[in-house]
């Protein structure tokens, strides 16, 4: 052993630590017996003036005053939650949610009471609550939703905004949603502000957790009902008297007085405190009835001037509301869930609907117009991403690197038949600028051109030369690249598990395709909010066998795969896709241009203008190319029309917060109340909690009607006993029961076993009222003759002066 380690053992060997931790020791005992047996010396005020010890007895019941302090915490949580739904006008049960909140603010209060109550009481509390966030998951997620919807609503309104991220409702009854979502938050709200409210009157916490809900509100001028701003302002005002007035302590004891090291302190009593609340109820009343006679909703409107402050931050504010309350979640910015074959991290897509980049062009096709700026070839599983395909030289460039893949074969075919008059073949020129998309290639199909990055602030103009579905242009055969008929090993058995339950068959490539599609349409329903693939799952496996749902990511990748495993070349697309109805819509003719000076050949539209139109990150898309023998590469779209989005089910927040630190959410079944007769319908590993859930309530259940059946009882069997009874047996059954509470709260008195010394002990000051009272109890307790009215009278008085709580 090292020196240090010899001088570490000597000092914590040495008399002087050991005495101080006796010292230690001592001083917790002598606070815990404190605690234990109340310190009721005398008060001295000062020379020859004191507080006589019987101030302690001025006592009150303490349950008392903690409901009335949990009616304080009712109105700032329903308060705070009401002026919030109301102000939004959001539809909820009032009746239903005031009730419910009240009782538990109540509940949380009275559990305070000692230290028993506090720690069980609680855990039961908590395995209630958790039970019921259990059982009604489905309605608080939709009915949290509901909420946001009409947030969003009223922002759209407010900001003139269209194009918001909405969020879908599991539950069509909104209106019990609603309900459940707002009792299960204001639950919540009611633990932390009894919590803080009861032990030190922390009016900061209580104006931040209701006033801070209801920013937005106020933001956008939203104004709530009466009722609720009453309500909260009048449990803000209260909680500020309380601090104010520093008597606020939780106490233990039923004492209005308490010993502190300071001397005498005022507790608070549930008269006082009942006063106090009277008294701001009515000045805050007063006050918004002023307010709202005087200087009304509509004066204020009329009266209002723009705010400096409130210009800078409403495009902060706006854009806050445009990518949605859970646009945190994503991992990637806003680019339409698409990032150079990058996938997986998007749980929820959200997008700005700002211009990306601009095509100018006149139009040629009604099909969709695909800007491709990434073609990915290696497939690399687990890693969830796809590579470019990169051939290192050829034959007539060594060391030049080539970024595959190219077009040459289809381009030269098809502008040959351009330059030797083909029916149907036709040159157009389509420009692309880069507004505030990344500096990467954005190429219409079929153009000539080298391929090379479009900066911000730049345009490139392509030549294309248009492939319609009346031409019988064949491209020449080419080798095709190894890589473009690859499935990793790791991804083959979920893929021919997927072939073989689709039941996909062999054919021609485009007849493999329209399979693809006609199953993913099927059988797969589109959604902007997949939830992100979770750790350590691979991104296909897991979209084909447990998530069942994507965007145009996830049906391009598994459907390239598919396409390979099936013997057919193709190859993973992203870009931005420009539909015709877009265009038409949306497009803006350029004046002053002539139309041949744009294109010229074959146009099944006939003589168009040149338009403007604009990409944003909703038009951004991934599709596949597969490789036909005849036309080469060719476009194949397989994500299914996004209208089944609207029927797709959300995600929960406990999706969300899985998919956040990688874990998996489960595929929820649908389980909306008009399918299952208005009940609860809970799936999966739901079902089992669902089962523990009951259990853990219907256990708690029987607990609380046993412990009132316990507590009630012995009242019950009292008072019928009483009533029945003589004088003496009146007596001796009051005077019994006082003596038990007494030895439950004095230690002293518990030594007392007879009736002479309990009385000696009580009325030791009072000699001739002590013999009295003995010789009757004992003639009460051991006669067989009753005792006489006037005696039953006189002892009763003295039971009640010594053991009643003045």
């Amino acid at each position: 052993m090292s020196n240090v380690n010899d001088k570490n053992w000597i000092n914590w060997n040495t008399a002087t630590y050991w005495e101080k931790q006796r010292a230690i020791n001592r001083d917790r005992r002598r606070r815990w017996s404190a605690w234990q047996n109340e310190d009721r010396r005398e008060v001295e005020l000062c020379k020859g003036v004191s507080i006589d010890e019987t101030v302690y007895d001025i006592s009150e019941n303490r349950y008392y005053t903690l409901i009335l302090k949990g009616i304080i915490v009712y109105m700032i949580t329903a308060g705070g939650i009401g002026c919030y739904l109301t102000a939004l006008d959001v539809e909820f049960n009032q009746i239903i949610f005031n009730i419910i909140i009240l009782i538990t603010a109540v509940i949380c209060a009275v559990l305070y009471h000692s230290w028993r109550s506090e720690n069980l009481g609680y855990l039961g509390f908590f395995a209630v609550y958790a039970s019921a966030m259990i059982l009604f998951k489905d309605y608080i997620n939709s009915g949290f939703y509901a909420v946001l919807n009409d947030t969003i609503d009223r922002a759209s309104i407010y900001f003139d905004t269209e194009g918001l991220q909405y969020y879908n409702e599991r539950i069509s009854n909104r209106y019990v949603a609603v309900t459940v979502a707002a009792c299960i938050l204001g639950i919540a709200m009611n633990v932390l502000l009894n919590n803080y409210i009861l032990r030190n009157a922390r009016y900061l916490v209580a104006i931040f957790l209701s006033i801070s809900i209801n920013v937005i509100c106020f933001y956008m001028q939203n104004e709530p009902d009466t009722i609720y701003s009453i309500l909260v302002l009048t449990g803000l005002f209260m909680t500020f008297i309380l601090k104010g007035g520093r008597h606020y302590k939780l106490s233990r004891r039923d004492h209005v007085f308490e010993r502190k090291k300071t001397g005498l302190s005022y507790a608070l009593d549930y008269r006082t405190l009942w006063q106090g609340m009277v008294v701001a109820f009515a000045v805050v009343l007063a006050v918004v009835g002023i307010m709202s006679t005087v200087y009304n909703k509509t004066t204020y409107d009329y009266e209002q001037l723009p705010s400096d402050k409130k210009s800078v931050t409403r495009e902060v504010f706006q854009n806050f509301i445009m990518l949605g309350f859970f646009g945190i979640i994503d991992y990637y910015p806003s680019n339409g869930g698409l990032a150079t074959g990058e996938l997986g991290g998007v749980s929820s897509i959200r997008l700005d609907y700002q211009t990306d980049i601009t095509v100018l062009y006149t139009p040629y096709s009604m099909d969709m117009l695909y800007i491709r700026n990434f073609t990915g070839g290696w497939y690399m599983p687990y890693e969830n991403k796809w590579e470019t395909l990169i051939v290192h030289g050829d034959s007539d460039n060594p060391n030049v690197d080539i970024y595959t893949p190219n077009y040459s074969n289809e381009v030269k075919a098809l502008s040959d038949a351009y330059k030797e008059k083909d029916e149907y073949s036709a040159r157009a020129y389509v420009t692309i600028t880069n507004v505030e998309a990344p500096a990467m290639p954005y190429q219409p199909y079929y153009s000539d051109g080298e391929r090379k990055p479009v900066f911000a602030r730049q345009s490139t103009t392509y030549t294309v030369y248009p492939r319609f579905a009346e031409s019988t242009v064949k491209v020449p055969e080419t080798d095709i690249n190894p890589a473009y008929l690859d499935v990793p090993e790791r991804n083959k058995a979920v893929i021919d598990a997927f072939i073989e339950e689709a039941g996909f068959t062999d054919g021609t490539p485009m007849e493999i395709a329209q399979q693809i599609k006609d199953y993913y349409q099927e059988n797969i329903p589109y959604t902007i909010r997949p939830g992100a693939t979770p750790w350590r799952e691979d991104f296909v496996n897991y979209f084909l066998t447990d998530n069942r749902k994507g965007y145009c990511a996830h049906f391009a990748s598994a459907a390239t795969l598919i396409f390979r495993e099936m013997g057919v070349p193709a190859r993973y697309c992203e870009g931005y896709a420009i539909s015709f109805s877009q265009m038409a819509t949306n497009g803006e003719i350029v004046e002053g241009e002539e139309y041949s000076n744009h294109y010229d050949g074959y146009n099944p539209l006939g003589e168009t203008a040149l338009v403007r139109v604009d990409a944003t990150d909703a038009d951004a898309h991934a599709w596949v190319e597969i490789y036909d023998g005849d036309r080469g590469w060719v476009v194949v779209e397989v994500t299914p029309s996004s209208g089944l989005e609207e029927e797709e089910e959300e995600e929960s927040f406990w999706d969300n917060f899985n998919n956040l630190f990688g874990d998996g959410s489960e595929d929820l079944a649908e389980r909306d109340s008009d399918d299952n007769g208005g009940g609860l319908s809970i799936s999966g590993a739901d079902r089992v909690m669902g089962i523990v859930a009951y259990v853990v309530i219907g256990i708690l259940i029987l607990g609380i009607l046993g412990y009132i059946l316990i507590k009630l009882l012995p009242e019950i069997r009292y008072h019928i006993a009483y009533k029945k009874a003589g004088p003496s047996d009146k007596l001796i059954l009051k005077y019994s029961r006082c003596v038990k509470k007494k030895k439950r709260k004095d230690r002293e008195f518990r030594k007392m076993m007879n009736y002479t010394d309990q009385m000696g002990y009580l009325l030791s000051t009072q000699v001739k009222d002590m013999e009295r009272m003995i010789d009757i109890l004992e003639r009460a307790g051991f006669s067989n003759h009753e005792i006489s009215d006037e005696e039953y009278t006189f002892a009763d008085g003295i039971v009640d002066s010594v053991f009643k709580k003045k």
